[in-house]
């Protein structure tokens, strides 16, 4: 939708004050003009929901996940629930822990079919998920074993290197709702994360995943 808006004030900036009159004469022109990128912004908003949200979801409301405990430092369990909890606690989606889930979170290499989203080089720790007809039916979160990271409250406050928490805080975005990247700064959704600290929801995340399963 803002490429939409973009292009649109590109087009009456490119028109000089001389063309103006001459191009509104032509009631066609103006009828293209407004009815054209409403026609596009409705069809993306259809597609792509609110700002950074999409139509894919899990059927019910919510998912599950396994921790691969033998994969994983000890330290790093209870940041992960808790980050599952704060969305589970904040939105409509529920995001609960089972031994039986196939959906993992684990730390280790990423696997180079995921190379094209998640560069290993840049990429701390990356979601990929599974779907059809709009629904997910599997999500698998890693964190890239070449990057280190820390679960002190202290280091996090400080932003000294990248949190596990608010790490998982953001992939369970991705892992439970497919939520895009957005350029919110205060969202936990907002890219690069690299040393931020930010262990709860914005109400702009909240809005986000309600949108994919409905109001709270």
């Amino acid at each position: 939708v803002p490429a939409v808006a973009d292009g649109y004030r590109d087009v009456i900036g490119a028109l000089g004050l001389g063309q103006v009159g001459g191009f509104l004469k032509s009631y066609r022109y103006l009828l293209a003009l407004l009815i054209v990128p409403v026609v596009a912004m409705v069809l993306l908003a259809t597609v792509y929901g609110d700002d950074n949200t999409t139509s894919i979801h899990w059927h019910a409301e919510g998912t599950q996940f396994r921790l691969l405990t033998n994969q994983l430092p000890d330290a790093w369990e209870d940041p992960i629930r808790n980050a599952a909890d704060e969305w589970t606690d904040e939105t409509t989606v529920s995001i609960t822990e089972s031994s039986s889930s196939s959906n993992t979170v684990w730390r280790g290499a990423i696997p180079q079919e995921w190379w094209g989203a998640c560069p290993p080089a840049t990429t701390g720790a990356c979601t990929w998920y599974q779907w059809n007809n709009w629904h997910l039916y599997r999500s698998q979160m890693v964190y890239n074993w070449d990057h280190s990271f820390n679960t002190a409250w202290v280091k996090c406050f400080l932003n000294l290197g990248r949190d596990v928490e608010t790490y998982a805080l953001h992939e369970f975005g991705h892992f439970a709702g497919v939520l895009d990247h957005s350029t919110d700064s205060d969202t936990i959704m907002h890219t690069g994360l690299a040393g931020d600290c930010q262990r709860n929801l914005d109400s702009h995340d909240i809005t986000s995943m309600d949108a994919q399963y409905g109001s709270h």
